[in-house]
């Protein structure tokens, strides 16, 4: 609770001084190094764009309103050269970069907002982007795991508080407040929880979660759809690069061998089949990687791999490692002023 209102009292002191802050220039000075530097390449990471906040009601860091999209967007056009990444990556390892510095558009996981807002509000600010797609269920697409139990705290009957053991999951034991007001920390600690576990496990501890916390699995706002197999060729068509973002979206720090390799070079088969085209890139599914997954990107001979980790990178970085920054649901007075301190904060990515 008293981290809920930290967060709620920074909100509302955020509303009040970002303007201010924007107005006497101050994030135009902290981004004029990073305008300036054609050295480096950024990339921004989306996931959905939607509509209304209650379709986002823990602010999970996924989601970015329409509003705001638009904003961003035309904000990094009129400062950037904006590029799909596989193009990008070729004019940053050749050297062959204009005035402006490199900056990429990247979606992971496939929803279907993609393809009826996002895309839209791309093609009318005239910005390319790359989307990567988990292809499993490409052909009878159901809600992700962790937006069911997202939907499950959302509409959870019960009152009492929840724990780590009643719900048979891994870690020290947990008790968790079900609380209105306390339904983002708990959507996020089962999230993270549920992250741990191999792939055979992650279902049945959905079902535990959902039946224990007695949510209404009818859709609504918090269980957003996935694009089928039209939907990915209607992107693609639309101009726009598809990449791979696995089979099953698994944490592929859990898998290894041929059970690895399957995971990524599948998602690419499966792909290229769909759209008739290469896919050269890949993202890693919720960022998880470890070595073995690094140098297995790299012995499939993907073109390159995208991380989540935050910040720019370097000329020598190594392209199974690209980094990319995380948009957040803001205004363009406050996304220049995350986008100045993410630029800031972290090294240049070098090899």
């Amino acid at each position: 609770m008293i981290r809920l209102i930290e967060r709620e009292l920074k909100r509302a002191v955020k509303a009040v001084l970002s303007p201010a802050i924007e107005a006497v220039g101050v994030n135009d000075r902290a981004l004029s190094g990073p305008l300036g530097d054609t050295g480096r390449w950024t990339m921004l990471t989306y996931h959905r764009v939607i509509e209304r906040a209650d379709e986002d009601p823990y602010r999970s860091g996924m989601s970015v309103r329409a509003d705001h999209f638009r904003s961003q967007l035309e904000y990094v056009a009129g400062h950037f050269d904006v590029r799909p990444v596989h193009e990008a990556a070729d004019l940053f390892r050749s050297g062959r970069t204009g005035s402006r510095p490199l900056l990429s558009i990247t979606f992971d996981d496939g929803y279907l907002d993609n393809l009826e807002l996002a895309a839209p509000i791309l093609s009318s600010v005239g910005v390319p982007a790359s989307f990567y797609i988990a292809v499993g269920g490409l052909d009878a697409p159901a809600p992700f795991w962790w937006d069911r139990v997202t939907h499950a705290v959302r509409t959870a009957a019960r009152r009492t508080p929840i724990d780590s053991a009643e719900l048979g999951l891994p870690g020290p034991p947990s008790r968790w407040s079900t609380a209105t007001l306390a339904r983002g920390d708990l959507a996020r600690a089962l999230i993270s929880a549920l992250w741990t576990l191999p792939e055979a496990e992650v279902e049945p501890a959905v079902a535990r979660i959902q039946a224990l916390l007695e949510g209404d699995p009818s859709p609504g706002p918090t269980l957003p759809e996935r694009m089928d197999r039209d939907g990915v060729r209607a992107l693609h068509a639309l101009g726009f690069e598809i990449g791979a973002h696995s089979v099953s979206h698994v944490n592929l720090c859990l898998r290894e061998g041929d059970a690895l390799r399957a995971e990524m070079a599948d998602s690419r088969s499966d792909l290229e089949q769909t759209l008739g085209a290469p896919v050269p890139g890949f993202a890693y599914p919720g960022g998880r990687l470890d070595t073995p997954v690094v140098e297995c990107a790299r012995e499939l001979g993907f073109a390159y791999a995208l991380t989540t980790d935050s910040g720019a990178n370097s000329r020598d970085a190594d392209p199974m490692r690209l980094r990319r920054i995380g948009a957040p649901d803001s205004p363009v007075a406050d996304f220049k002023r995350a986008f100045a301190r993410a630029l800031t904060r972290d090294h240049l990515h070098s090899a």
